[in-house]
């Protein structure tokens, strides 16, 4: 709808449609197409039990936030934006929507009314089969277009899970060769100290072997030398004739 048919309806029928704003769609409306989205998704809001205490454990990771209402009216505030955007030329639907919330809300009466002024507009040309089946071409739209946001979300979370589930198949493939250079290592340690521990038992005997031969030398060695200079001693005070 142009400006001019919207200032001109304000001309023709007073103040009914001043209220008109971005009027925040009913909850009961959006919130079917809500849960229905809500219902295709996995059931991934419940938290896993803890594994039991033991060498397998794993910490239990923090509970995932649940939606808070706040979320949800923001979610609502742009659904119904998106409701607007597809505005139709001419009068449909949505502005038979936005005049019964102008004028406090669905209710039959408002129906009846704001029909009635609006079909005045555009020349009696109005007609219930053609409202209904904008409402429902808007509805599926909608629909549509936000399932396919949805799905969209869904293609992300598929990806980061996909992600998830790789780093953790890495990590445990690294650690687990970490571990075994441990495990290796350990072994080659122990196998060290042992060694290490058994050096003074291989060496000290053949050791103190070599150090008794050395020194029965040198005892024998020091007598026959003594002896020797004992001899020459005595010869070199011989006088011969």
């Amino acid at each position: 709808m142009s400006n001019d048919q919207k200032a001109q309806k304000k001309t023709m029928f007073g103040g009914i449609f001043d209220g008109i704003t971005k009027v925040i769609m009913k909850e009961e409306y959006l919130q079917q197409i809500h849960e229905e989205s809500e219902a295709e998704e996995p059931a991934s809001n419940n938290v896993t039990p803890p594994l039991k205490s033991g060498s397998g454990a794993i910490q239990t990771p923090p509970p995932i936030p649940q939606q808070s209402g706040s979320d949800v009216e923001a979610m609502i505030k742009k659904i119904y934006a998106a409701f607007e955007d597809m505005n139709q030329p001419g009068i449909d639907f949505l502005e038979l929507w936005n005049s019964v919330e102008a004028m406090g809300g669905v209710t039959e009466q408002n129906f009846i009314q704001a029909y009635k002024v609006l079909n005045i507009g555009a020349g009696n040309s109005l007609t219930v089969d053609g409202i209904v089946d904008s409402g429902k071409h808007y509805i599926a739209e909608l629909k549509k277009q936000i399932e396919g946001g949805i799905i969209q979300k869904k293609n992300d979370r598929q990806k980061l899970v996909d992600q998830q589930q790789n780093e953790k198949v890495s990590l445990t493939v690294e650690t687990n060769a970490l571990a075994k250079q441990i495990q290796d290592l350990q072994k080659e340690l122990i196998d060290k100290q042992q060694k290490l521990a058994q050096v003074d038992s291989t060496y000290t005997t053949p050791i103190a072997a070599i150090d008794q031969k050395i020194n029965v030398a040198n005892a024998a060695l020091e007598q026959v030398l003594n002896q020797l200079q004992g001899a020459v001693d005595l010869f070199s005070k011989i006088k011969l004739s």
